[in-house]
């Protein structure tokens, strides 16, 4: 049980820095010009906040399976193998 709250953590943070840092913060706030693809400058889409957010709430349900799937596999080779 402790491998998966270890894993869940670290799957969620992950997905947290990302929607904060790299989504809001780079893309949606400074929008440097190399994230610009050529033809869409100027384009609404950039500034979408909210469609970040609802990437974020997409990733929380993939992280919550992997992080099942590893956590899983990661007690099987701990209790089979190790212990």
């Amino acid at each position: 049980m402790q491998v998966l709250k270890y894993i869940f953590i670290i799957a969620v943070t992950w997905n947290v820095v990302d929607l904060l840092i790299t989504d809001w913060l780079i893309v949606c706030t400074i929008t440097p010009k190399w994230i610009i693809l050529r033809g869409t400058e100027g384009c609404k889409g950039y500034k979408d906040y909210f469609f970040h957010f609802k990437g974020f709430l997409i990733g929380c349900v993939y992280t919550t399976i992997m992080a099942l799937l590893f956590s899983g596999r990661g007690y099987g080779i701990l209790y089979f193998l190790i212990w």
